[in-house]
C-alpha cells in the first residue's frame, strides 16, 4: 500500500525476515522484554504483523538496481536513468 510517500509492505525477503527477527531478539537480550520474548515464541504468527514502510523513490532505485543486477548476471547491457524529476 502506498501513503504519499511512501509504502507499507510486508516483511518477505528472507534477508529482511531475518534482519527483523535479529533484531527483536537483541532487543529481548539487552532489555529482557516480555513483548519480545512473546513475538519470538509466537514468531509465525507475529510475523505477517509486521511492516516495511519504504520511500517509494528507494524503491524504485532498488528495483531498478536489482533488475541490472539481474540484466548483467544474464549478459545483457545496463543503463540505469536517473530520475527527470526533483524530488519535493
Amino acid at each position: 500500500r502506498a501513503h504519499g510517500a511512501c509504502s507499507l509492505e510486508a516483511v518477505e525477503d528472507p534477508d529482511d525476515v531475518a534482519e527483523l527477527k535479529e533484531l527483536i531478539e537483541k532487543h529481548q537480550t539487552y532489555t529482557a522484554s516480555s513483548v519480545a520474548q512473546n513475538i519470538l515464541d509466537n514468531w509465525d504468527q507475529c510475523l505477517p504483523k509486521f511492516v516495511q514502510v519504504m520511500p517509494t523513490d528507494y524503491k524504485r532505485a532498488l528495483d531498478e538496481l536489482k533488475a541490472a543486477a539481474a540484466a548483467e548476471a544474464a549478459g545483457e547491457s545496463v543503463i540505469i536513468r536517473a530520475p527527470t524529476t526533483a524530488p519535493g
